[in-house]
């Protein structure tokens, strides 16, 4: 019990030591785990690559935690990724980052989202209960593709912060300047200036609008504590009171609010996205690294597109096509009476649902796997193949809840496609995800 205990404790506090150091944007929350490597070794069942967070690092403890007396241990299955783009600050722009117009831009974009994965197991199982070592190592990128619209509402929200911050600006540096000795006497100086700053924002199509933004500030600079004796006191109050008071006149949100806001829709990036991934999986039957086998190798393309109506914008689509094959040699030789394919073709559909902290996942996934042999050769000395075939399905749910920005936990339900060695294709999994590093205040501009 201490183990588990000492082993997720150190796991938060690792990432609240680093994250605290962090100015986070909000654009890189943690996401839930589908990392290349986990899949191909097994201990993730989706066939499905999700779009992760630009996190510089990401760690996974993957287990139903539990063992066979129902006692919970330590997971023995491990999963990390990284994004080297992300180890360093960039002072990337906004455009850079959104945006790609030209060849060069979309090949800059093609490694700034490219990640690199491991994941092991101490547990593969080979066909004569031997326990050994196995090793996935993937790598994957995505693709995200401007659009008009995605575009003009990002002005928006930058202009309507910008203008917001603006105003409070000139309001705070012309309240620095006020000498005063009473809260009467620094508001009779200071309420003009309000209102002509307010109204000349706003518009004289809107002067009803800025005056109530004006009488609103005033009115909340009268209930703040004052000290005759401590002015600066008052005056840091008024400052955060401005910045807090002010909203936009469409919206009737302040700036913190649509910097948040504006956080949300960049992290969520609707439109069209296409990730793809590509893993194998390396295994030890000896235990050592003189007995090396790379059995399984699997090839990704996942489009996703996700809503930008209000109604809709929670919804994102995915397909995905993965490719998948076999050294037969080797499985032959350690799993001589199971049935194993030389390659498979899985196409699905998935459903992605995120609603602040919590989200969902529906995915099903057909799969049609075959296998060519050799039978004879005819006069003209042409091979003649027999070709075996089998087809299987796969349906996952998912549920993740964000603990915090940094941790996420997922756990999965469902039925898998049929495993080598394994009469079992129920999924019951249980994940902790962890996130260190990735886009600061200082990398993105």
């Amino acid at each position: 019990m201490k183990k588990i205990f000492l082993c997720f404790g150190g796991l938060i506090l690792s990432s609240g030591i680093i994250l605290g150091q962090e100015n986070s944007t909000g654009i890189n929350d943690i996401k839930a785990p589908s990392s290349p490597a986990s899949v191909v070794l097994g201990v993730q069942p989706s066939a499905f690559l999700y779009p992760k967070s630009a996190k510089a690092l990401e760690t996974t403890l993957l287990s139903n935690f539990m063992d066979e007396n129902n006692e919970i241990v330590v997971p023995d299955n491990f999963g990390m990724e990284f994004s080297p783009y992300w180890f360093k600050d960039h002072s990337l722009s906004l455009e850079k980052y959104l945006y790609s117009t030209s060849f060069e831009e979309y090949l800059a974009q093609l490694w700034r989202n490219s990640s690199f994965s491991i994941a092991s197991t101490q547990n593969f199982l080979l066909e004569d209960s031997t326990s050994t070592n196995a090793i996935g190592i993937g790598y994957r990128t995505t693709i995200y593709f401007s659009n008009e619209s995605d575009k003009k509402t990002v002005a928006s929200y930058r202009e309507e912060i910008r203008e917001l911050k603006k105003m409070s600006s000139r309001i705070i540096a012309e309240a620095e300047k006020i000498d005063f000795e009473t809260r009467e006497e620094f508001l009779e100086k200071m309420s003009p200036f309000i209102r002509g700053i307010v109204y000349t924002s706003f518009g004289p199509e809107k002067e009803d609008q800025a005056n109530k933004q004006s009488d609103l500030v005033i009115a909340s600079a009268t209930t703040l504590e004052f000290n005759p004796n401590d002015t600066d006191s008052y005056l840091d109050a008024f400052n955060a009171m401005v910045t807090g008071t002010l909203s936009n006149p469409e919206t009737g949100l302040a700036a913190d609010s649509l910097v948040g806001q504006f956080k949300e829709y960049l992290n969520l990036r609707d439109g069209l996205s296409i990730d793809i991934g590509y893993a194998t999986l390396l295994n030890f039957p000896t235990n050592t690294f003189d007995d090396t086998f790379a059995p399984k190798r699997s090839l990704w393309i996942t489009p996703g597109f996700r809503f930008k109506s209000e109604q809709w914008k929670f919804l994102k689509i995915l397909g995905v096509f993965r490719s998948t094959s076999y050294d037969l040699d080797y499985y032959k030789t350690y799993f001589p009476t199971q049935e194993v394919f030389q390659t498979s073709t899985d196409f699905g559909l998935a459903a992605s649902g995120d609603f602040n902290r919590i989200s969902f996942r529906l995915e099903f996934v057909s799969r049609n796997s075959e296998t060519e042999t050799p039978t004879s050769t005819n006069g003209g000395g042409t091979i003649q193949y027999s070709v075996s075939k089998k087809s299987d399905f796969q349906s996952i749910g998912t549920i993740s809840y964000e603990l915090s920005k940094d941790i996420i936990l997922t756990y999965s339900l469902g039925e898998r496609f049929d495993e080598v060695l394994s009469n079992n294709n129920i999924v019951s999994l249980l994940t902790l995800n962890v996130g260190f590093g990735g886009l600061t205040k200082s990398t993105l501009n």
